[in-house]
């Protein structure tokens, strides 16, 4: 708990949106039934998943994958584009950003990769992946489920979303420095597992980005988060970063639910 509070104190983006709030709420400016449940359990539940990745060495070991088979930081940071735009397709833009952020961070602590210019990119694909496909972006669900749009009629407008993506795919990556990723020795060792485990890890990351994504049973998933996460390390839930979950909380009653992660994506930057 102390850790937690000692973060919050040190959380610009925290106490300058608990600021912001004041003032709108003594202008009679805030409403509580702006804040959106669903995108805070959401939040909430994919952070504590990449604190655990990340506490068990998975991300890194990741990173160290990357590392070992791209030969220049252009390379790859072409796969993290790639990566972001066709995953968003599936997992949305939000799961998405949320997951490649943290290993795009790990990777540019590793080598000479450009932080800001590849997180930027990195989330700019993975916004333009997500309008592509009917399932990967919550505006085009609602438009086929509401308005009962044939999918057809939003073929053609994604269709050169698609085609501008594969054809900026080298043409930004060349504004990445080519420079030789130097072969690394692994720097912290990945957690074992037991094979049960393994199995459990597997079949909880498959059910909680399977809810996430359909926005279904988000309290459940929030809670079998936390006991997963406290069964595999119970320091993570200590180090999940609450002062973004409730900043982006407090920003939503001022807020679009679309502002939130751009708000989110800056705040990284924000506290690093």
């Amino acid at each position: 708990m102390q850790t937690v509070i000692k973060k919050l104190k040190n959380d610009y983006l925290f106490i300058g949106t608990t600021i912001a709030v004041l003032i709108f709420g003594l202008l009679g400016r805030v409403s509580w039934s702006f804040i959106s449940l669903p995108t805070v359990l959401s939040l909430l539940s994919l952070l504590t998943m990449v604190t655990l990745y990340q506490s068990l060495g998975l991300i890194d070991a990741l990173a160290d994958y990357f590392l070992k088979k791209a030969k220049t930081t252009r390379s790859l940071a072409l796969v993290l584009f790639l990566l972001a735009f066709f995953s968003a397709m599936v997992v949305t833009n939000d799961v998405a950003i949320l997951t490649l952020l943290p290993l795009v961070f790990s990777l540019a602590e590793k080598s000479d990769l450009p932080l800001i210019k590849v997180s930027a990119l990195t989330a700019i694909y993975a916004n333009l992946g997500s309008a592509v496909s009917p399932i990967g972006n919550p505006q085009n669900i609602y438009l086929l489920a509401h308005y009962h749009i044939p999918f057809t009629q939003l073929l053609e407008p994604t269709c050169w979303l698609l085609i501008f993506g594969l054809i900026s795919f080298p043409l930004f990556s060349l504004t990445i420095p080519k420079k030789a990723v130097s072969p690394i020795n692994t720097t912290r060792a990945t957690k074992k597992f037991s094979r049960s485990d393994q199995i459990l890890l597997i079949v909880f990351t498959v059910v909680a980005l399977a809810s996430l994504i359909t926005q279904k049973s988000l309290t459940t998933t929030l809670v079998m988060t936390f006991m997963i996460s406290n069964y595999f390390d119970n320091s993570v839930i200590e180090k999940v970063d609450y002062g973004v979950v409730i900043s982006i909380a407090k920003l939503l009653l001022n807020c679009k639910r679309t502002d939130v992660l751009a708000i989110y994506f800056s705040s990284t930057f924000i506290n690093r």
